[in-house]
C-alpha cells in the first residue's frame, strides 16, 4: 500500500524542510518523500481531477477556521509536474490546498512524491477512503472508485478496502438508487434497508415512495410489503414470457388471449426480479464475447472513465491498441426500464487516455509502446476452389501503440515463447555461459570486467547478466567463470543473495533477444488455436485476421465481404472457420501484445 504523507506537521517539518521556489527547484534534484515548504504558486491541481465527490461545507469551514489560526499541520502530497520544470501537482490534501489559496497563504508544507499516474490516482483513494466520518453513501463511493482503480476486479476492491465481497456488493447497490434517496439516507430520514429495497425500481419509482416513506414513516417491514405487491407489465419483459401464461402470477387468466393482451401482468416481483437478473447475465456473457470485459454501469462512476473512439486517440492507435485493451470495456446498464444498453468502448485508465489523447493531438506516439511487427499481405494467395494462402514472410516495424493484453492472451503467448526460447537457448554455448556466471556472481557477489555489469548483482538481474555474458567471447567467459568460481570459494562467508530460482521463466523469454534471429523464432512459435483465438474478442480476431492477409484470402475465395458477414455471427463460428480454413500461418505473429512480451537487448 502506498504511503499517503499524510503526516503531521511536528514529523513532516524538520531539520531537512526548506522552502522551495520555482527557480530553486529548477536547479536541484529533487528526491522522492522530500519534506518540503512549497510557494503556493508552484502548485497546481492533478491534472487527472480529484475523486472526490463532493466536500462537506461545514467542515471545510472548520478546516478554514484551523488553518487560519495555526496554518496548515498536515503535509499535503505533490508530485513533480511531468512536463512542467519547477512546478508540482497537488495529489492528496486539495482541502488544505484550496483552504490556502483562499487564505492567500504563501506557502504549505508537502510530501513531494514522484509517483506515475496510477500511484497518483490510488493516493486519492487512500486518503478519501481512510476517513473515520464516511457515511454509507460515502462507503459506496468508495467501492465504486477502488472498482473503477481495479477495472472491474471486486475481489481486488474488496481486498484494499478490508471489506468482503457482501459488503462491497451491499454499498454498489445503494449507488443504484437516485440522488434524493441517498440524500435521505445520509440524512438519517431514512434507514440503509429502504434504501436498498428502493435500488431496483426506477428513479422515478424511488422518488415517489420516498415522499411517502418519510411522510407516512414506513417502516422497513411496511416498505418491503408494499415493495412485494408491484405488478410488472409482461410486455415490457426482456427474458421469454411464454413460460409466464400459465403462472398464477400472471393477472391474465385466460392463457389463449394472454400473447394477444398488452395489459396482463406479473404480481410476483422476485420471480420477475430473477428471471431478468438471469437474462442480463447471459447477454453479459454474450456482449464479453465481442466487447471483451463488460462491468455494469453501476460498478463505474463517470468521471473515473472516457468514451474512448479513433477521433480521440488515432485510427491506428484505436484499432490496434484500444481494441482489446484490459481497460477498455463496455458497461451494460441494469437500470430498471433500461436493461440490457451497451455503453461500448469506455477506457477506465486515464492516465493512458490523456497520453494518448496527447500523442494523437501532437502528432507523436504515446507512452506506453510496444514492440509491434506487422506482416505485408501482398505475398497471400488463392484459388477460388481451395484456398492455400501465406501469411508475409518479412515483419515490418510499425508505430508504436499503447495497449494492456488480455492475461490469457499473454499466457499463452508467454507459453509459447518460453518454450521456443527452451528449444534454441539450451543448446547455445553463450547462453549456457550466462546462466553460470550470472548464478555464480549473484551468489557470490564477483563482478567480471564486463561493461555494464552491475555491482552486487542480484537475482532481479539474472536476464541482464546472461544477455551481457552472450556478447562477450566464450574464451574470456570461460576464464570469468573460473575466477567466479574462485571467489565463491574465497568469499564463501558472504551473505546469500541469489534469489535466482524465482527469475528463471523470465530469464529465457528474455535472453530471446539476445538472439541474431529471434524474430524468426518467435514467429515459428506463434501458432493458432482455439484456446488462442477464443481467448481474443471479435474486434481482435478481426485485427489478426487483416494483419496475417487472413481476410483477403477469405473474401477471394467466398467473395467480398465474406470474412464481415463471418465476424457478424459471433465469435465461436469465426473461431471455428479460422482454424478450419486452409490457410498458412507460419509466417505471422501479432502485431501487439506478443513481441513486446521479449526485453530488447541490453545497450
Amino acid at each position: 500500500m502506498l504511503d499517503t504523507g499524510t503526516h503531521s506537521e511536528d514529523t513532516a517539518i524538520g531539520m531537512n524542510a526548506h522552502i522551495a521556489t520555482p527557480s530553486a527547484i529548477q536547479n536541484e534534484q529533487v528526491q522522492s518523500d522530500d519534506c518540503s515548504i512549497l510557494r503556493l504558486d508552484c502548485l497546481m491541481p492533478f491534472a487527472l481531477g480529484n475523486t472526490r465527490k463532493a466536500r462537506n461545507p461545514a467542515k471545510y469551514a472548520e478546516l478554514k477556521s484551523s488553518i487560519r489560526q495555526r496554518g496548515v499541520i498536515q503535509s499535503i502530497v505533490v508530485r513533480p509536474h511531468p512536463e512542467m520544470h519547477g512546478m508540482f501537482e497537488v495529489i492528496a490534501g486539495n482541502g488544505r490546498y484550496e483552504a490556502s489559496l483562499e487564505l492567500e497563504l504563501e506557502t504549505i508544507p508537502a510530501l513531494i512524491k514522484h509517483l506515475s499516474d496510477a500511484e497518483a490516482i490510488e493516493v486519492q483513494l487512500i486518503e478519501n477512503s481512510n476517513r473515520e466520518d464516511l457515511s454509507l453513501i460515502d462507503e459506496a463511493d468508495a467501492a465504486q472508485r477502488w472498482l473503477g482503480f481495479y477495472e472491474g476486479d471486486r475481489q481486488a476492491a474488496a481486498d484494499r478496502l478490508g471489506w468482503g465481497i457482501r459488503k462491497l456488493s451491499e454499498r454498489l447497490e445503494l449507488l443504484r438508487c437516485s440522488d434524493p434517496v441517498q440524500q435521505a439516507l445520509t440524512n438519517g430520514e431514512i434507514k440503509p434497508a429502504h434504501a436498498i429495497i428502493l435500488a431496483p425500481f426506477s428513479e422515478k419509482l424511488q422518488n415517489g415512495t420516498l415522499a411517502k416513506i418519510i411522510a407516512e414513516k414506513w417502516t422497513v417491514s411496511q416498505l418491503k410489503q408494499k415493495a412485494s405487491t408491484r405488478q410488472h407489465y409482461l410486455v415490457k419483459a426482456k427474458f421469454d414470457t411464454a413460460q409466464c401464461s400459465g403462472c398464477h402470477s400472471n393477472t391474465e387468466a385466460q392463457a389463449g388471449l394472454f400473447e394477444q393482451d398488452n395489459h396482463a401482468k406479473c404480481s410476483n416481483p422476485q420471480c420477475w426480479g430473477q428471471k431478468t437478473q438471469a437474462w442480463l447475465d447471459e447477454q453479459r456473457a454474450l456482449a464479453e464475447d465481442k466487447y471483451g470485459k463488460v462491468l455494469w454501469l453501476n460498478e463505474i462512476a463517470v468521471s473515473d472513465r472516457n468514451p474512448v473512439s479513433a477521433s480521440e486517440v488515432g485510427q491506428e492507435q484505436f484499432q490496434t491498441g484500444c481494441t482489446g485493451c484490459t481497460s477498455n470495456v463496455a458497461l451494460m446498464d441494469n437500470t430498471d426500464g433500461r436493461e440490457g444498453i451497451i455503453v461500448a468502448n469506455q477506457c477506465l485508465d486515464k492516465g493512458c487516455f490523456a497520453k494518448c489523447v496527447k500523442a494523437q493531438q501532437s502528432g507523436s506516439e504515446p507512452d506506453a509502446p510496444t514492440s509491434a511487427m506487422t506482416p505485408s499481405t501482398d505475398s497471400a494467395s488463392t484459388s477460388t476452389t481451395k484456398s492455400s494462402s501465406s501469411a508475409a514472410t518479412q515483419p515490418v516495424v510499425t508505430k508504436k501503440v499503447a495497449k494492456k493484453v488480455n492475461r490469457k492472451v499473454q499466457e499463452i503467448h508467454r507459453g509459447a515463447l518460453r518454450d521456443a526460447a527452451v528449444g534454441v537457448l539450451t543448446t547455445d554455448v553463450g547462453f549456457n555461459q550466462g546462466v553460470v556466471l550470472g548464478l555464480l556472481c549473484i551468489k557470490s557477489g564477483y563482478k567480471p570486467p564486463f561493461k555494464g555489469w552491475p555491482t552486487n548483482a542480484h537475482g532481479s538481474d539474472l536476464f541482464k547478466l546472461v544477455q551481457l555474458t552472450m556478447a562477450q567471447e566464450p574464451t574470456q567467459v570461460q576464464a570469468q567463470i573460473k575466477d567466479a568460481i574462485k571467489h565463491l570459494a574465497v568469499e564463501s562467508e558472504n551473505k546469500d543473495r541469489s534469489g535466482a530460482s524465482g527469475t528463471v521463466n523470465h530469464l529465457m523469454l528474455n535472453s530471446l533477444s539476445a538472439l541474431n534471429n529471434w524474430q524468426e523464432t518467435a514467429v515459428a512459435a506463434w501458432t493458432p488455436t482455439k484456446e488462442l483465438f477464443s481467448a481474443h474478442t471479435i474486434g481482435e480476431l478481426t485485427t489478426i485476421a487483416t494483419e496475417s492477409g487472413f481476410v483477403a484470402a477469405y473474401n477471394t475465395a467466398n467473395g467480398e465481404r465474406a470474412f464481415t458477414k463471418l465476424a457478424g455471427k459471433g465469435k465461436g463460428g469465426l473461431v471455428k472457420v479460422m482454424l478450419e480454413f486452409e490457410f498458412d500461418w507460419s509466417a505471422y505473429a501479432p502485431s501487439t501484445g506478443y513481441f513486446d512480451l521479449v526485453s530488447p537487448p541490453v545497450k
